[in-house]
């Protein structure tokens, strides 16, 4: 049985801005950061967590363009962390609202990527 997500992908332009903006706007800690032929292996994640973002160089997926990550992050207290994101200056896409299952924002990387948070 699959207990959880290990990693999922998001492709970057620029791994060492995308590493930036996950770990000192975001808060996430570096997994991982080894070389990968010319390029790096970068994982980061919330910390704790047992699943972790890939960095990974769009140079190097062919195609990269149209695959686009669908990620909803859980969060114990949404209301701190949505107000956290704010005051780091990240782009709101959602603003934080009550859904049926619960509270719910979604925000923006520096690329445009969409990611959705929701209430643990």
């Amino acid at each position: 049985m699959i207990a959880a997500a290990a990693t999922v992908a998001v492709y970057v332009e620029d791994t060492d801005a995308s590493l930036g903006f996950w770990v000192e706007k975001v808060g996430f800690e570096v997994r991982v950061n080894r070389a990968m032929g010319s390029e790096r292996w970068v994982e980061v994640g919330p910390p704790g967590a047992a699943t972790a973002l890939v960095l990974y160089p769009r140079k190097m997926m062919k195609g990269w363009e149209s695959q686009r990550a669908s990620i909803v992050f859980e969060c114990d207290d949404i209301e701190a962390t949505y107000a956290s994101l704010v005051e780091q200056g990240v782009t709101i896409e959602i603003e934080l609202r009550d859904m049926p299952w619960g509270k719910f924002a979604a925000f923006q990387d520096d690329l445009g990527n969409s990611y959705g948070l929701r209430q643990k």
